[in-house]
């Protein structure tokens, strides 16, 4: 029989947890860097080629560098 001891109900219910009881915040954390991510797109897509061109990045690739290979 397992009897839930302080330090397993601390790591199931708290912060640090990855159980069902975190499942808003990392739903939360998945929206917000969805539209960082989004707001980083744009903001290389609105410079010219030249600007880009003077960080490494070239326009065929803005979207791979921004989300590291997944599709959108």
């Amino acid at each position: 029989m397992v009897y839930a001891t302080a330090v397993n109900s601390k790591a199931f219910f708290g912060p640090e947890s990855k159980g069902i009881f975190n499942l808003p915040t990392r739903a939360w954390t998945a929206i917000v860097s969805y539209f960082e991510m989004k707001a980083a797109q744009r903001q290389l897509e609105t410079l010219d080629d030249r600007l880009l061109a003077d960080i490494g990045i070239e326009r065929a690739d803005i979207q791979t560098k921004v989300w590291g290979g997944y599709n959108v």
